[in-house]
């Protein structure tokens, strides 16, 4: 859906449009898609990449069904959808300060818990 809603006007207000694109800020590297990707290079390296995409329409107000969604989201995963950002701008800072935060609050039981709705989404729909 998202390809067939950009029509070529559109691409005059843009520098430059790729589909994936890899970019340093303040010596962090932040790899940008359209898509939640569920593995990418340097992951897990010592200093890891994080991923910034859109597309899944999440919501800061995510209910027990929604967590599906992110059973398999890494820590270092941030959607950049206005969904997910009370349709507001969010900041480099903003997105850093989250994913400290989501690291810092880690619990296995709740990755857990995540898998298990995950699963039991997948199951009970097929």
């Amino acid at each position: 859906h998202d390809y067939q809603n950009f029509r070529e006007s559109y691409y005059s207000y843009f520098e430059h449009v790729a589909d994936q694109m890899l970019i340093f800020i303040d010596d962090q590297p932040l790899l940008l898609n359209h898509y939640p990707i569920l593995t990418y290079p340097k992951q897990y390296r010592t200093k890891e990449v994080i991923q910034l995409h859109g597309h899944v329409h999440s919501s800061n107000k995510m209910t027990e069904t929604d967590n599906y969604r992110y059973a398999l989201h890494s820590l270092k995963q941030y959607d950049v959808g206005v969904d997910n950002n009370d349709y507001y701008p969010v900041s480099y800072s903003e997105i850093i300060n989250n994913i400290n935060e989501r690291i810092k609050n880690y619990s296995l039981i709740d990755r857990l818990k995540q898998v298990y709705y995950c699963y039991k989404w997948v199951f009970t729909k097929s």
